[in-house]
């Protein structure tokens, strides 16, 4: 009975959120201000939860930008998907970013890419780079990535492994992995 009830209620989230924001949206946030961003995912139920102001260095080639969080909850109230939208001053397309730990959210990322007429164009591994870890400090351990094209736009997929780092020493460090997270990188 709980597996049914488990089942169900996983089904609903999905169909609620594959209801409310599609690759066609996020395609289009790429060219959109932040206050159309908002207002389209405060109508479906986003919370926009972080605004971060990064300044230009030597290590951010891009020049300032704002980072926006936004974040998709389900009904305990537990977040289920996350849409980072950057806004950089210098360059005109936004970067957007979605990611989740749902599984069932991951297939429907696939089925919408597919219904859309994106491809599978290529998939390989990705390298991880966790320079000088801290203990408890989450780190991605292993990652690949799956190019997607339309023949106008590609879109990046990334499945990652990621892991709390549990020891550090001079040369090298242990950790725990703690789960599978999916992003999509437009």
């Amino acid at each position: 009975m709980k597996k049914i009830i488990l089942c169900l209620f996983l089904l609903f989230t999905t169909i609620c959120f594959s209801q409310s924001i599609g690759i066609k949206n996020l395609l289009n946030f790429k060219n959109s201000n932040i206050g159309q961003i908002e207002e389209e995912l405060a109508l479906n139920n986003w919370i926009l939860s972080d605004i971060d102001n990064v300044e230009k260095s030597m290590w951010n080639p891009f020049g300032a930008h704002k980072l926006y969080t936004f974040t998709k909850e389900n009904y305990l109230n537990n977040v289920i998907a996350t849409i980072t939208v950057t806004i950089y001053e210098e360059i005109e397309l936004n970067d957007i970013t979605f990611s989740t730990k749902e599984n069932e959210i991951y297939k429907n990322i696939i089925l919408n890419l597919k219904k859309n007429g994106y491809k599978l164009i290529k998939s390989n591994d990705s390298p991880t780079s966790n320079f000088f870890p801290k203990i408890n400090e989450e780190i991605v351990s292993k990652s690949f990535e799956k190019t997607y094209s339309d023949n106008r736009n590609e879109v990046s997929l990334y499945v990652n492994q990621h892991a709390i780092v549990t020891s550090v020493n001079s040369e090298s460090y242990t950790f725990r992995e703690t789960g599978i997270k999916y992003k999509l990188r437009l």
